[in-house]
């Protein structure tokens, strides 16, 4: 078969929504090449993948994850699913830290809504099962 990381001659057109602290409706824009660049203006934090328009994972940095952590609160419920759901799924690849993914943890604290700790659950359900067999003084 092919290498994991060919092309094969596809470039997929990805739609990319970023809500960022300045407000107003989300940015769009579609990325047509194998990789790119996105212009938006100055903030405290963004948010890609607004809404969940796109069928792939988000993984940020430290710089920009910090900012949104604080923020988690005030983003949509499809969001806060988004992020957490990202965070845990990168992590089980080993694209980021277990430990990012439970950082986020504390930003939910006041959640209200079902589908947000169903998602929280699972992550955290995942993360159980790996160690299942282990002797807990590890």
């Amino acid at each position: 078969g092919p290498e994991p990381n060919a092309s094969n001659g596809h470039n997929w057109h990805v739609p990319l929504r970023i809500i960022t602290s300045t407000g107003g409706d989300p940015s769009s824009t579609l990325l047509e090449q194998e990789s790119g660049t996105v212009e938006v203006a100055e903030s405290v934090w963004l948010k890609l993948n607004s809404q969940q328009s796109g069928f792939f994972r988000v993984k940020y940095d430290d710089a920009l994850f910090e900012p949104l952590c604080a923020v988690v609160p005030t983003l949509s419920p499809l969001d806060r699913v988004g992020l957490i759901a990202d965070a845990f799924a990168l992590a089980a690849a080993g694209y980021s830290s277990t430990v990012q993914a439970l950082k986020l943890l504390p930003s939910y604290s006041n959640e209200d809504r079902y589908i947000v700790w169903s998602s929280i659950r699972s992550g955290l359900s995942d993360i159980l099962s790996t160690w299942y067999e282990f002797d807990p003084a590890v």
